[in-house]
């Protein structure tokens, strides 16, 4: 499936990874966490404890003010959803878009 791959103080990277629930968490470093905080069909899956386990702070997720409101420690990746809201490609436009948002 192709995501981005954003890893703190470094480019966002277009990568192919398999949608299996034991490479998502090696890839993230634990347990992931799903969150949806876009109007796009994308979601951003992280490390669920990369703050307790003082990851490092990689980035911010701002309102539509710009306002930042919560921050993602640790690899995160950001996938596309389908109609279903399962994981799937994320398309190059929106790959295009967050790559300048994460950047």
């Amino acid at each position: 499936m192709k995501c981005l791959l954003i890893k703190p103080w470094e480019h966002p990277k277009r990568i192919d990874i398999e949608n299996e629930l034991h490479i998502l968490q090696a890839t993230v470093g634990g347990h992931i966490e799903v969150v949806y905080p876009f109007d796009d069909p994308v979601v951003i899956v992280c490390n669920e404890d990369g703050k307790i386990r003082n990851l490092p702070a990689n980035r911010l997720l701002k309102d539509k003010d710009g306002v930042a409101y919560d921050v993602i420690c640790g690899d995160f990746l950001v996938m596309g959803l389908d109609a279903t809201h399962d994981f799937a490609d994320l398309n190059d436009d929106l790959a295009a878009k967050y790559m300048d948002i994460f950047w």
